[in-house]
């Protein structure tokens, strides 16, 4: 019986350790956020992503996670590991959450890497998407988002 009272001693100690990792994980953690706002809007969904930058020149850029929109003008946020990233929105005229050459795109800062320490909020990162699709426009070929990469697994 002693070992018994002695588990169940433990069991919340257990329990607090666990509880401050998942603060101290959350208090690492950055959010991008801002306004997008669309000229012209026809009614498709936008979607605002966070591109993550390897510092392996080689390797594809990564979408880290991404946000669908239903409006003409919205807030939108992500919460997201401390890293580079790349932010950009665009109107989904067609549908399938991937961008194409012809929808119209707005990417923050032209393309320019954010370096999001830990713990920081930068919220003031706003889109315009206006004019028709650039010809040619190419944005950057990213890896496909997976319900992993996507995942931050808090608590587990």
């Amino acid at each position: 019986m002693p070992v018994v009272g002695a588990l169940l001693f433990l069991l919340p100690a257990c329990g607090a350790t666990a509880m401050r990792e998942d603060l101290d994980l959350q208090a690492r953690l950055v959010t991008l956020g801002g306004m997008v706002t669309v000229d012209g809007w026809s009614g498709a969904a936008i979607v605002v992503a966070a591109v993550a930058v390897s510092e392996d020149a080689a390797a594809p850029l990564r979408v880290s996670d991404y946000v669908l929109l239903h409006s003409a003008s919205a807030r939108w946020s992500l919460t997201l590991a401390p890293g580079t990233y790349r932010v950009v929105a665009f109107e989904d005229a067609n549908g399938d959450i991937e961008y194409t050459a012809s929808e119209r795109l707005a990417p923050w800062d032209d393309f320019g890497d954010l370096v999001a320490e830990p713990g920081t909020r930068h919220l003031d990162l706003d889109l315009v998407i206006a004019g028709a699709a650039p010809i040619g426009e190419v944005m950057p070929v990213v890896a496909d988002p997976t319900a992993e990469s996507r995942s931050l697994h808090i608590g587990e």
